[in-house]
């Protein structure tokens, strides 16, 4: 018997090596934020189908009154998503995070949850705010949706201090 790997471990190293590159395919995708249009892949107006195909299952489901039609989501391990739904439809997107926690969603130039308010607003000026007595905040407003990226109390008010919510919504 000759050296080597053999069919079955030729045939096995493959397996392991597209399921490897599946993976980080998956995760490499690209922006997940889309300023003022898309938080986490997921848009405004997006069915309920729609976003089990981006995401997957939800977790957590929970119902609001059934006059409302409103469903939340919950994908605490992402991020801390929330979709709530009403009528069917996604009408607000809303991801948070706090200090060590690993962040999913970024936007294509690299921004998202914890990068602080300051370096968000030097590259997007005309969309980030210091506003004394404020905490700092950026916003975006599309036809598609107001998105905000927003610094709470926890971390102080300076404008270092790192965007802790994102949230898509409608006006």
């Amino acid at each position: 018997m000759g050296k080597g790997f053999g069919i079955v471990g030729v045939i096995g190293f493959a397996a392991v090596a597209l399921c490897v590159v599946g993976v980080s395919i998956a995760g490499a995708g690209g922006a997940t934020i889309v300023p003022g249009v898309s938080l986490a892949g997921v848009s405004l107006g997006d069915s309920q189908a729609a976003v089990r195909d981006t995401l997957g299952a939800p977790p957590v489901r929970r119902s609001g009154s059934f006059a409302s039609g409103s469903v939340r989501w919950e994908y605490a391990a992402r991020n801390n998503l929330i979709i709530t739904f009403d009528r069917g439809k996604v009408s607000e997107v809303t991801l948070s995070a706090v200090k060590g926690d690993q962040i999913i969603d970024r936007t294509a130039t690299g921004f998202g949850l914890l990068t602080p308010a300051a370096t968000i607003a030097k590259a997007h000026r005309r969309n980030c705010g210091f506003e004394s007595g404020l905490l700092p905040l950026c916003r975006w407003t599309t036809s598609k949706g107001d998105m905000t990226f927003l610094v709470t109390g926890d971390y102080g008010d300076g404008p270092n201090a790192p965007i802790q919510s994102i949230r898509l919504e409608r006006l």
